[in-house]
């Protein structure tokens, strides 16, 4: 009788150490617990975030941080400095912004922001019927840097290369 308790106790212990290695050594679901907020999805237990959103569980709008009231600069090539004007960003939606009194043009753009890379886009569009306005830039530390350029004239179009900070 003590060799049989021995032996099942032998058993038991193997049968366990077993399970145990084999329960601990399974991969698990690293998204299980991982809840991904505005439409993000879970990958390996990290959250991807649509366009407009970031943090560790896309919790965050990008756009928030960038709307407001800036005190602007830009300087064009060829010569074209504008310095102390004004523009407001104002959001009508997840990931785009409107932008008034684009590069003091007295115009509203239209921009697209991503929340993952920080970075602003304004598709080329035609603010008025002679200026053509497309951009690249980014948001750091409360401040817009872009690089546009913008066409403009009737009879003769002038192409202009610019670069302009925004101040908030």
């Amino acid at each position: 009788m003590k060799l049989f308790r021995i032996m099942a106790m032998t058993v038991f212990v193997t049968i366990s150490s077993f399970m145990a290695v084999v329960y601990t050594a399974c991969d698990k679901d690293k998204c299980a617990s991982l809840v991904c907020k505005n439409g993000g999805w879970c990958t390996g237990g990290t959250c991807s975030c649509l366009r407009g959103f970031y943090g560790t569980t896309c919790d965050s709008s990008w756009v928030s941080n960038v709307i407001g009231t800036y005190i602007d600069s830009s300087v064009c090539i060829p010569f074209d400095t504008l310095r102390g004007f004004t523009s407001t960003i104002t959001s009508p939606g997840l990931d785009s912004i409107y932008i008034s009194n684009f590069a003091n043009t007295g115009y509203t753009v239209k921009g697209l922001v991503n929340g993952v890379t920080h970075t602003i886009e304004i598709p080329t569009q035609t603010v008025h019927h002679n200026v053509i306005i497309s951009d690249t830039g980014y948001y750091a530390n409360g401040v817009i840097h872009m690089h546009y350029t913008k066409q403009s004239g009737i009879d003769t179009v002038t192409n202009y290369t610019c670069d302009m900070d925004m101040y908030h």
